[in-house]
């Protein structure tokens, strides 16, 4: 059995009777993620059961971290909890309402959304249902005035990140739900004219609720309208994510965008065209003619590249595309280093060989976790080491974004960009690429 973890308590005075009874107790243990780290798609379940268990065991609100307190905390909010529905819900083995990921920000003295815009992000470009924030009944007596205070927020310009969820979720819950033409491209440009100025939290809920506008059959027109309008304008320097979102989108407008801003220089433009490909790619949206135009696109990407970041955008279309793809790139003029950086792209999903990616990630998560307080005895946080592993390497934008993401919201953030800055400005020049990247 894993060794609980000791360096990750804080200084106290000597612990009390309940407190040595406590800590003699089996030690906390986080879910981990079965599925191969090549798989197409990851865990999604369990890691949303692992950040509600980890801002929990980490809280600041050390009295309400306790289960039993816990469990009080959540039915004080009208959730129905028992000790066997938290073990599931922070085990993965049953999905988690939007209403407890709501009810957990609220007693764990959190910003409001931290944890949905997450939960959202994580399963948002799956086929999965995304969870949606909170519990919106259209059908309800009130939907209407909801609405309207909803509106009156965001029209007036004081709407928060968890208010655009909100909204979002609501006007796209039902397929039936009728709005006028007008009014959904008036809410996709308020949308990502503030997304445009947004950064942290705010910039996160605010993505998740337009991924939500651009998945929706009836407002998706406006919204790929508005993200054009976005990543074009030359006020706007980070159009990575924005750009992203057009993998959802089979629209041969938006294909013929990307496509175009492939063959831009190395930065914004290209690796979020390059991130949507190949997405779409994934999707099965191209046939053969477009699939051939990719394969050219990314040989000329690969040859012309100076930098091991400059191949990253290359090295994810290439790992979405068939395997056909592999014997024609094989047979052209690419150096041994690329070939290299082919081969792992395939095989392993990752930059790295696989026992680097291992090690690396392995130690890195230890520090981090022994960093960070708790008042509880943890196991080895698997979790945290899987996530380490696919933000630093993983070949796939998307799954550096989600493994980003989870952390960046988890009490390990602070501790995590420290030891990520300490790889940046280390000797190995690929790696420390790699961790300016994350």
């Amino acid at each position: 059995m894993a060794t609980p973890r000791q360096k990750n308590t804080p200084a106290t005075p000597a612990p009390t009777a309940i407190d040595a009874r406590r800590r003699r107790g089996r030690p906390y243990r986080l879910p981990d993620d079965p599925t191969p780290i090549h798989a197409p798609v990851a865990g999604l379940h369990q890691r949303i059961a692992w950040l509600l268990g980890v801002s929990r065991i980490h809280g600041s609100q050390v009295g309400s971290t306790r289960r039993e307190r816990f469990i009080d905390e959540l039915k004080s909010l009208g959730i129905a909890a028992d000790t066997s529905r938290i073990s599931r819900w922070e085990s993965g083995r049953a999905p988690v309402p939007g209403s407890v990921l709501d009810a957990y920000e609220r007693i764990l003295g959190l910003t409001r959304g931290q944890l949905v815009s997450a939960a959202a992000g994580t399963l948002g470009s799956s086929e999965h249902v995304p969870i949606r924030p909170e519990a919106l009944d259209i059908d309800s007596i009130h939907a209407h005035q909801l609405l309207d205070e909803l509106f009156e927020e965001v029209f007036g310009g004081a709407a928060a990140g968890h208010t655009w969820m909100n909204l979002c979720a609501l006007l796209t819950r039902d397929r039936d739900l009728y709005l006028l033409p007008d009014t959904w491209a008036q809410v996709s440009e308020r949308l990502t004219d503030e997304l445009g100025r947004s950064s942290g939290l705010a910039y996160v809920s605010r993505f998740e609720a337009l991924r939500m506008l651009v998945r929706h059959p009836a407002s998706q027109r406006p919204a790929v309208k508005a993200v054009g309008a976005l990543v074009t304008n030359p006020a706007i320097e980070f159009v990575v994510h924005p750009l992203s979102l057009l993998q959802e989108v089979e629209d041969p407008n938006a294909t013929a965008l990307l496509l175009r801003l492939l063959d831009d220089a190395p930065g914004h433009l290209r690796s979020g065209s390059a991130w949507a490909l190949a997405g779409k790619v994934v999707r099965g949206h191209f046939a053969g003619e477009e699939l051939e135009r990719l394969h050219v696109a990314s040989l000329e990407m690969l040859q012309h590249s100076r930098t091991s970041t400059h191949r990253l955008d290359a090295l994810a279309i290439h790992a979405a595309l068939p395997l056909e793809s592999d014997r024609r790139l094989t047979s052209a003029s690419l150096d041994d280093d690329i070939r290299a950086a082919l081969a792992l792209a395939r095989l392993h999903a990752e930059h790295v060989e696989p026992e680097v990616a291992l090690s690396v990630s392995t130690t890195l998560a230890e520090r981090v976790q022994d960093e960070t307080v708790t008042a509880h005895p943890v196991d080895p946080d698997l979790m945290l080491r899987r996530l380490t592993r696919e933000l630093l390497f993983h070949v796939s934008h998307e799954r550096r974004y989600q493994a980003a993401l989870l952390i960046a919201v988890s009490p390990y953030r602070p501790r995590m960009a420290d030891e990520l800055l300490r790889l940046a400005q280390g000797r190995d020049e690929h790696t420390a690429a790699l961790a300016m990247t994350a």
